[in-house]
């Protein structure tokens, strides 16, 4: 199942890449790709709303959108994830996720970059 996530969390920060935010269309941010079967999971759920404009929730790769989150780190983002947070349920509705999962959404839709 999942690393302690102790070890997971260490490494993790900001990804440094960014020389500054774009000020009319976002960005894109990080090249995290997930596998097919979490992508079908990110698609009936985290898509319904983070792939919607106007839902509130933050889109895949938008640099400005996510600056601010990814500056409270991922200890924090998954916190978010696994217990809820404003407008998103607990778990993001995946039920059958795993927090490794969830991490590969974070890092796929944020950019933070999490190294071991």
């Amino acid at each position: 199942m999942f690393f302690a996530l102790a070890l997971l969390l260490g490494g993790c920060g900001d990804n440094p890449s960014s020389d500054s935010p774009s000020s009319a269309a976002p960005s894109k941010v990080g090249a995290f790709q997930l596998s097919a079967e979490q992508q079908a999971s990110f698609a009936r759920t985290c898509g319904i709303c983070h792939g919607v404009v106007g839902t509130g929730a933050p889109a895949p790769h938008d640099r400005v959108a996510w600056e601010a989150r990814n500056a409270q780190g991922m200890e924090v983002l998954l916190d978010h994830t696994l217990n809820g947070f404003g407008g998103m349920p607990p778990m993001g509705m995946c039920m059958d996720c795993t927090q490794d999962d969830f991490v590969a959404f974070i890092q796929y839709m944020s950019g933070l970059e999490c190294e071991p």
